[in-house]
């Protein structure tokens, strides 16, 4: 097998001077004459075969053969701890939408710059059959961009990107309470984003605490989760129900809520109405 395949190399690209050689070789070795023979037909019947394909037209082809557009999947880039990025991935999950997610390194500068101009996360990048590449950051936008889009079913989020008044002000009075309570556990926790020590470094440097700053001191502050608790019970008595922060189902109100609360469990001796238990598991799934 192995001669008749080198042969039949052989014989398709030698020059006539050469292949006269073959000839006078294969008398000498009586037992390639019939390989020689079945190369020369072989070679006939392919310079009809490429004759008549020369002729053809080759407009058509079989469905396994037609090219397939490319699936490119929406890439998220992220940080894990960070509750505006926990914003972008719920509408990926709640209309179970395939996609990528980059946990960036806090440190990390030339990937967020090198997409939007500046240090922000999340950042939404969507690669199109064009060539041209969408991207975007700001977590509402991006809900917003993937809710209303065609491509992934009717919109599912009620209302606007906009909170009710009585959330709102939740979220701005407990805004240095969560600050305090969570970033200082969020360095401690082996997070993507924290993987090295100079990322853990950079956070703490970018986020600074008022008075007291130490985030050591801070950390051990019981004070700070007897304040949560209360503020815990404040938040559940505006909960309608376990599947839905207001009343009318789902909306942006439960794209800020939950992802405000998610990193609360970080939290040792952190207790959790049952009402908002129920709806931090339900949003969970």
């Amino acid at each position: 097998v192995v001669a008749s395949c080198t042969l039949t190399s052989v014989a398709f690209f030698m020059d006539e001077n050469s292949r006269s050689s073959a000839s006078l070789h294969n008398a000498s070795f009586p037992h390639f004459r019939e390989i020689g023979s079945s190369i020369k037909q072989l070679g006939g019947d392919l310079a009809r075969a490429s004759s008549a394909l020369s002729t053809s037209s080759l407009s058509y082809c079989s469905d396994d053969e037609k090219p397939k557009k490319k699936n490119y999947l929406p890439q998220l880039y992220i940080y894990d701890h960070c509750p505006f990025c926990v914003r972008a991935r719920m509408i990926f999950g709640l209309k179970s939408i395939k996609h990528n997610l980059v946990f960036m390194s806090s440190d990390d500068w030339d990937t967020p710059e090198g997409l939007v101009g500046k240090k922000v996360a999340p950042i939404l990048e969507i690669k199109h059959e064009d060539g041209k590449d969408e991207v975007m950051p700001e977590s509402m936008d991006i809900v917003w961009r993937i809710d209303n889009d065609p491509k992934y079913g009717q919109p599912l989020l009620k209302g606007k990107p906009e909170l009710r008044e009585d959330l709102a002000q939740w979220m701005k009075d407990t805004r240095d309470l969560f600050r305090r309570a969570l970033h200082t556990r969020h360095v401690m926790v082996p997070l993507p984003e924290f993987q090295f020590r100079s990322a853990r470094e950079v956070f703490i440097q970018r986020h600074p605490l008022a008075e007291p700053s130490d985030y050591n001191e801070n950390y051990y502050n019981s004070a700070l989760v007897e304040e949560m608790n209360q503020k815990l019970l404040e938040l559940d008595a505006m909960i309608f129900s376990p599947e839905c922060c207001t009343d009318g189902g789902l909306s942006y109100d439960d794209i800020a809520v939950f992802g405000k609360l998610r990193s609360v469990t970080l939290i040792r001796g952190i207790k959790i109405p049952p009402k908002m238990k129920a709806y931090i598991e339900s949003m969970s799934e």
